[in-house]
């Protein structure tokens, strides 16, 4: 992993990937390696947890702390092109991270679009 202990052999092999053209050869060292089974029990246990009190409350206050920081943080970014959206109440997109921070830009864009549309 990028932040584990094998940190420079990781990032070399990126730069070995690039230099090489090949942007999605695997760079990552020792991943993990799970049986059919195994994934199964882990996604049942996942939508199983999302059933549970504890975490539609806790999803709810970290849905609205990011919503929160989305206006907060990246203050002096500036969203441009607007006006190319699709006039749509709704639509899909998404970032290249599971890091909710990556994608802060997306949710500051989406509030501005829906806030655009209720105007």
């Amino acid at each position: 992993m990028i932040f584990g202990f094998n940190r420079r052999r990781v990032i070399n092999n990126i730069k070995k990937n690039a230099e090489k053209k090949q942007f999605n050869a695997k760079a990552e060292l020792n991943d993990p390696v799970l049986t059919k089974e195994e994934v199964k029990k882990l996604v049942q246990q996942f939508w199983q947890h999302t059933q549970t009190l504890n975490y539609r409350i806790l999803n709810l206050i970290f849905r609205r702390i990011f919503g929160l920081v989305a206006i907060v943080l990246p203050p002096r970014s500036r969203i441009e092109g607007m006006q190319n959206l699709p006039d749509s109440p709704s639509a899909f997109i998404t970032g290249n991270h599971y890091n909710q921070f990556d994608v802060l830009m997306i949710k500051r864009l989406a509030m501005k679009k829906k806030s655009a549309c209720m105007q």
